[in-house]
């Protein structure tokens, strides 16, 4: 392919994978903020369910 042929420009038709959105960034806090919030919880049932 010469530069400045037929197909050499980069349009919808030759882009290859998938566009960055950025998601993988919250991952990075969202997951361990989430694992506390459950185990939290778990230890607030737990005692909730021992003083009844």
């Amino acid at each position: 392919m010469t530069p400045g042929g037929p197909g050499a420009g980069i349009g919808p038709a030759r882009q290859a994978g998938l566009a960055a959105t950025g998601a993988g960034d919250i991952l990075g806090v969202a997951l361990p903020l989430a694992a506390g919030t459950l185990l939290a919880g778990a230890v607030l049932y737990r005692r909730a369910r021992g003083t009844s």
